[in-house]
């Protein structure tokens, strides 16, 4: 139990120093995205306890559960989580501790499992925590990438054992890491390591029929172990189905996943973020692209943080090669090849045959972070490496004139941070000078590009101080003069380091990285904010807003159109009120077409504001009166006078606002002759909204022929709302003639319509609105939200974590009555030793 409770006890110092504000004063990072995540998950469940399936507060209202905004309880470990942080008085982060934690231990029992030794295993689990990767991740409100990250070593692990010796338990071990880690929802993440897993079995088919083992019976073991594996996939699928259904359901409805989209995102918005072959050396060299922020020059849009991985450790890793040239090196050398090449997005052809044929690749955006699985792939080889140069019981050699190159390079790094420091500040201001011209981005005001430099001065210190002392520790351990022990934890000490120091510019912005802002007269430095405050300024920003508490003492769901900001905000939606902006990655596509044309910022569309009932319009500050003239011109006059202003913001009020729901009783239809409602409408329908003689208040674009047909007239009807939740909504309409009920919400196949308790069917008008035909007299109209998909899927998931289960207890009883079968004797063959341990150097071949 010794190595266990060292494993545990160093990684929480080591996330103890890494994060020292959240362990010990029990604060959080905040970041925009935590925020916004924030105040979606502030809706919790509807009044009734019911899980709210639809988000009336973001976009005039859009799928939470389906779209993977808000998914309470679908991750199992969310709830123990919370009562051991609230129990125990734990740190508000705690979750952010435990998934790094988790990922730490994972590799840790990866790689003791390969035989490893344990300071080899701590060590690597030290390094898999301070990647700045995952502390940008855990930093700026990306839970789901870092909780879907933390179950990847245990993916590794477990396929390797099936590949290897495996049975039941194993399968059920893969399962559960792939299951969680699909319940923590981020489909992306998944994938990538369902890419690793083929990696993984690729790699072992390729060894049975070319490597040494090429025998029939061979193949058919390993067919078995790979039907264990596809398995676990299957079963890992069935436990998250509560989830993906209502998803595979929405795709095709998001601008994830639409028919306009190709079923999925563009090529340009999904590579934005790829990376560049100049920005390649950001794995050995932080600042290449000037590190993030402010300074930063590259391809992407923006950045807060480099992809680095490390020098030291990519020397390591290079040793782990060379050294151990077997299947599993050559596997994770496949894995960083790929994962690098893929990262490279619109600038190497890899992405794009990924994009063309790998099935729902295109749907995700973020090339570069893929890198994850490359650092990870890299993490296991540098143990490896570690392993061979201190450990194995024949330590490898490193000849002489290797370690004086590495030592003389180190010495150089030195050298250019100390007294050629000058030299090298002025060949960075001049490198990222002239990069960002080649990317055709302006170059950042010279205090921002000082802050790159200087940071680029203390890199060539402190790497040429690693690998400095490093070389010098292995040629001491070499000659004997030190313990291989104190060696390998002074050179896994180093590393950390490493990792650590490139962590803090992103961690601490404000002590070495300004942002860039700007102005009439051109860019500005302006100061980074603190990532870290206490718990309450999370309360705060979902808690009381006075602008929020006055507009809904007006009415009970107040719907307003953002400017000034707070256009792509989720804060007012946390307040349950209505808005016609907001943000979520993957928005509902219809409604999407309709808010680029409302917040275009050429020529805004303000009709169709008006046409999704807005009352209010919201900005974070009064309006000056060419603002006020110019919305008058629009289509949207307002009260000139703000009806509340305060430090929260200023509300107006929209003149002769569009009411909720109203009854029409001329039609158009989208398509002559044509029932279109299945189709995704042409943005042509939209064209015809948005035309001067268009009155949607009288006249409605159809999906298909209304039944009854509505009867033309100004025959004054009457629409009040009855009742409203999260997934349900009434109305109560009275009508002198036949017409047609459109509302201000967008469509969405989903939501189902009764008209006096009896199904009624749902049209769409248009372009992306909500409408059904109703006979005259007085009608009780409910819409409610269909949640089958989400019924079906929790059904599935029961059979799958029973199948979970079988696999770890089911082969116990077996064994046991197995070995009260066979007959006792004198034990025979290779026993457990030293040497021929489980997991241990068998392994290895």
């Amino acid at each position: 139990m010794a190595g266990p409770l060292a494993a545990l006890l160093l990684l929480a110092i080591a996330l103890a120093w890494l994060h020292p504000q959240i362990v010990f004063d029990g604060q959080i990072y905040t970041s925009a995205d935590a925020r916004t995540a924030a105040a979606v998950q502030s809706l919790g469940n509807d009044t009734d306890g019911e899980i709210p399936h639809w988000n009336p507060f973001v976009f005039c209202g859009m799928p939470s559960w389906a779209s993977l905004a808000h998914n309470p309880g679908a991750y199992p470990l969310t709830t123990p989580l919370r009562v051991l942080r609230d129990g125990l008085g734990l740190p508000p982060m705690f979750w952010l501790l435990f998934h790094l934690g988790l990922a730490g231990l994972g590799t840790a029992g990866w790689l003791r499992w390969r035989g490893e030794s344990w300071p080899v295993a701590i060590a690597a689990a030290c390094w898999v925590v301070a990647l700045p990767k995952l502390a940008a991740w855990g930093a700026y409100g990306h839970g789901t990438k870092l909780g879907g990250f933390a179950w990847v070593p245990l993916v590794g692990w477990c396929t390797e054992a099936l590949l290897r010796r495996g049975g039941p338990a194993w399968a059920s071990g893969l399962a559960l890491a792939l299951g969680m880690m699909l319940l923590r929802g981020h489909v992306q993440i998944a994938w990538y390591a369902v890419l690793m897993v083929a990696i993984f079995v690729t790699a072992a088919w390729v060894a049975a029929w070319v490597g040494s083992g090429r025998d029939a019976a061979g193949r058919r073991w390993l067919l078995r172990q790979t039907g264990w594996i596809a398995l676990a996939g299957i079963v890992a699928l069935s436990v998250s189905l509560a989830l993906y259904l209502p998803v595979l359901e929405y795709q095709a409805h998001s601008i994830r996943g639409s028919a306009s989209t190709g079923g999925g995102t563009a090529f340009d918005y999904a590579t934005n973020w790829s990376l560049s072959w100049p920005e390649f050396a950001t794995m050995w060299w932080p600042t290449v692209a000037g590190y993030g922020r402010g300074a930063y020059v590259g391809q992407m849009p923006f950045t807060d943080y480099p992809n680095y991985i490390g020098l030291p450790l990519i020397i390591l890793a290079l040793a782990g090669v060379v050294v151990r040239r077997d299947r599993m090196s050559w596997t994770l050398v496949a894995l960083v090849v790929l994962a690098t090449l893929i990262a490279l997005g619109k600038n190497f052809f890899v992405y794009r045959i990924f994009y063309e044929l790998a099935p729902g690749f295109r749907k995700f955006r973020v090339p570069v972070m893929i890198l994850a699985l490359q650092q990870l792939a890299l993490i296991i080889l540098a143990a490896r490496g570690l392993g061979a140069l201190f450990t194995d019981r024949k330590r490898i050699e490193v000849p002489r004139p290797l370690l004086i190159i590495i030592a003389a390079v180190g010495l150089l790094g030195v050298i250019l941070g100390t007294l050629g420091g000058g030299l090298l500040r002025d060949s960075t201001l001049e490198g990222l000078a002239s990069m960002a011209r080649g990317f055709g981005r302006p170059v950042p005001p010279p205090a921002a590009l000082a802050e790159a430099a200087a940071l680029a001065t203390a890199d060539a210190l402190r790497l040429g101080a690693i690998l400095l002392a490093g070389s010098l520790l292995v040629f001491a351990a070499q000659l004997r003069r030190i313990p291989a022990t104190a060696g390998l934890v002074l050179l896994g000490l180093l590393v950390f380091v490493d990792l650590w120091r490139v962590d803090q510019p992103l961690l601490r912005p404000e002590h070495s990285l300004s942002r860039v802002g700007r102005t009439a007269s051109g860019l500005v430095v302006v100061p980074s904010p603190t990532m870290l405050a206490d718990a309450a300024s999370l309360a705060e920003y979902t808690g009381d807003n006075a602008m929020a508490r006055w507009l809904k003492q007006q009415t009970p769901r107040p719907r307003v159109l953002p400017l000034g900001g707070l256009e792509s905000d989720n804060q007012l939606a946390g307040h349950q009120i209505v808005s016609l902006g907001g943000y979520h990655a993957a928005k509902l596509k219809l409604y999407e077409d309709v808010r680029k044309r409302i917040f275009d910022p050429t020529a805004p569309r303000l009709k169709l504001a008006r046409m999704f009932g807005a009352q209010w319009l919201v900005s974070p500050r009064p309006l000056g009166d060419s603002t006020l003239d110019a919305l008058g011109r629009l289509g949207l006059p307002v009260v000139r006078e703000p009806v509340y202003s305060g430090p929260d913001g200023a509300a107006y009020e929209i003149l002769d606002p569009m009411p909720r729901a109203w009854v029409v009783g001329a039609i158009e239809p989208e398509q002559p002759g044509q029932d279109t409602t299945v189709q995704e409408p042409e943005v042509a329908v939209l064209d015809r909204v948005l035309a001067q003689g268009f009155d949607p208040a009288r006249t409605a674009i159809l999906s298909a022929v209304p039944d009854p047909l509505p009867q033309t007239g100004s025959a004054a009807s009457s629409v009040e709302v009855a009742e409203e939740g999260y997934n349900y909504w009434s109305l109560q309409v009275e009508l002198p003639q036949a017409g047609v009920l459109v509302t201000a919400d967008p469509w969405y196949p989903a939501w189902k319509v009764l008209v006096d308790g009896q199904p009624a069917r749902l049209l769409r008008a248009n372009y992306a609105q909500r409408a059904v035909a109703l006979t005259a007299g007085s009608h009780r109209v409910e819409f409610l939200y269909d949640a089958r998909a989400y019924t079906r899927g929790k059904r599935l998931a029961t059979v799958g974590w029973i199948l979970i289960a079988a696999g770890f207890i089911g082969p116990w009883p077996y064994r046991r009555l197995k070995d009260r079968r066979e007959p006792q004797g004198p034990p025979s063959g290779p026993q457990p030793g030293p040497g021929n341990e489980p997991g241990k150097e068998p392994v290895r071949t």
